[in-house]
């Protein structure tokens, strides 16, 4: 197995399949994105973290992986901000150090 550098990257690309059950929220960059990551990999070891406009508890079923980035970690930003942004924060910390 090649040893590849690690890296931890927050996006605000939608996870496979989101951007079809939500074509109202388009955030900017996600196909780009989604095709950016897709090449680093070849390169990096990569652990991805998204940050969402509200809660997902699961992917669509079906859905392409060419159309969003698999993030290993989903963050929310929505109100009360300084709730859901304070444990966001710690939830991504024990991401980066595990």
């Amino acid at each position: 197995m090649e040893n590849k550098p690690r890296l931890l990257y927050l996006s605000f690309a939608f996870p496979p399949g989101l951007r079809a059950l939500y074509p109202a929220i388009n955030p900017a960059g996600n196909a780009f994105e989604a095709q950016m990551v897709a090449a680093l990999r070849a390169h990096f070891e990569i652990r991805s973290a998204g940050l969402m406009p509200f809660p997902i508890l699961e992917a669509p079923p079906h859905a392409d992986p060419a159309s969003g980035v698999a993030h290993d970690l989903l963050l929310v930003d929505q109100p009360p901000e300084l709730w859901h942004r304070t444990v966001s924060l710690a939830r991504l910390k024990r991401a980066y150090h595990g």
